[in-house]
Parts: C-alpha cells; sequence; structure tokens
C-alpha cells in the first residue's frame, strides 16, 4: 500500500511526455524515486558536463526548465546520481549508443510548435 501511494503524482507529474518541444523550449521529465540528481546530456554539446538539470517537481518526478537547443537531429541520455546513464524511458526514439546500449533520440524543427 505505501509503495502505491508513493507512486500517486499530481496531474502535472502524470502527464509525462519526454522530450516536449513547445515555443517555450524544450523539457525533459524523468519518473524515478531512487534518483537524488538527474542532468541532461547529449550531442547537441559534444555529452559536455554540466548536463541540463533537472529539478525534483514532487518525490520522484523529475523535470528541466524549457531549455532552447539547436534545429537538428540529437541524440541524449539521463545521467543520475552523477553515475547511472539512462536512456529516456518516455522517449521511444532509440539509436544505439556504440557501447551495447541505447540513447534517445530528439528531432528539433526549425521552428518549434505552440504549446
Amino acid at each position: 500500500m505505501a509503495r502505491a501511494l508513493a507512486e500517486r503524482h499530481s496531474r502535472t507529474a502524470g502527464q509525462q511526455v519526454s522530450p516536449r518541444l513547445a515555443l517555450e523550449g524544450i523539457t525533459f521529465s524523468l519518473h524515478d524515486h531512487a534518483a537524488s540528481s538527474v542532468q541532461i546530456l547529449g550531442s547537441w554539446n559534444d555529452w559536455r558536463s554540466p548536463g541540463i538539470d533537472g529539478t525534483s517537481i514532487e518525490p520522484g518526478y523529475w523535470r528541466t526548465l524549457p531549455v532552447h537547443l539547436p534545429a537538428g537531429r540529437h541524440v541524449y541520455k539521463l545521467l543520475l546520481d552523477g553515475q547511472r546513464w539512462l536512456d529516456d524511458p518516455n522517449n521511444p526514439r532509440k539509436s544505439p549508443d556504440g557501447a551495447g546500449g541505447l540513447n534517445s533520440v530528439l528531432v528539433i524543427p526549425e521552428t518549434l510548435p505552440a504549446s
């Protein structure tokens, strides 16, 4: 019962679309109760750290502020707690990462859609 209650989230958290592309920018989100920090790193800046920081919106739900990234095809991963790499579980678009795992794929159009 306690685990089921812990999995309950606000309406905002329940609407996970990651990444979400909108005029105000791109946001990434993650549902993970074990993480104490989340960063998003990707090919848009040659995987340089620090990445895009996620903020804990509520226990187990992480989201970034909207960011503007260059148009084109990018690959990215989430870095949890500075050591655990994870492809975005909310994004079905994947490509091999060259190390036996997967990267998530993000295609950014020249013009972002309205919210």
